[in-house]
């Protein structure tokens, strides 16, 4: 992540230190630095909206 965020950084991408401050700071829980868009019994989806990229993941668990 560190990669990422320098090289990012040189073109205006938010670095995920300040995606992560972000959401905790609008009260939104984060799981490592992405911020929970919603959960569900069996379902977490993580993401987050740049200038760039609009980016979400989905976490499906089983019993």
């Amino acid at each position: 992540m560190r990669i990422r965020d320098g090289v990012m950084s040189i073109f205006g991408v938010k670095r995920s230190t300040e995606i992560q401050a972000a959401a905790e700071k609008k009260g939104i829980d984060t799981i490592t630095v992405f911020p929970v868009i919603s959960r569900a019994e069996n379902e977490i989806v993580l993401g987050e909206a740049d200038s760039h990229l609009n980016f979400q993941i989905s976490i499906l668990t089983r019993d």
